[in-house]
C-alpha cells in the first residue's frame, strides 16, 4: 500500500489535507462518511504529494490550493 494524499478545497476558501493508505479507497468514499454539511463544503479534490504540503504549519489556516 502506498500513501495517496489529496488537497480538498472547501467552499470557505480553506484547504483540508486527506491521506489514504487503502489502495481500494477513493476520496469520494471517504468524504461520503463526513457529515452532510462537511460534504456540501467540498469544492474540489486534487491529488498532491507530501512535498506539496508546506512544512511550516504556522499559517496553515491560510493555505490555498493553486
Amino acid at each position: 500500500m502506498a500513501e495517496r494524499v489529496f488537497a480538498i478545497t472547501r467552499s470557505d476558501g480553506g484547504v483540508s489535507i486527506m491521506a489514504l493508505w487503502d489502495d481500494n479507497a477513493t476520496p469520494q468514499q471517504e468524504i461520503a462518511k463526513w457529515t452532510a454539511e462537511d460534504q456540501a463544503s467540498v469544492v474540489s479534490v486534487d491529488q498532491i504529494t507530501r512535498a506539496d504540503i508546506p512544512a511550516d504549519r504556522e499559517f496553515r489556516e491560510a493555505w490555498e490550493f493553486n
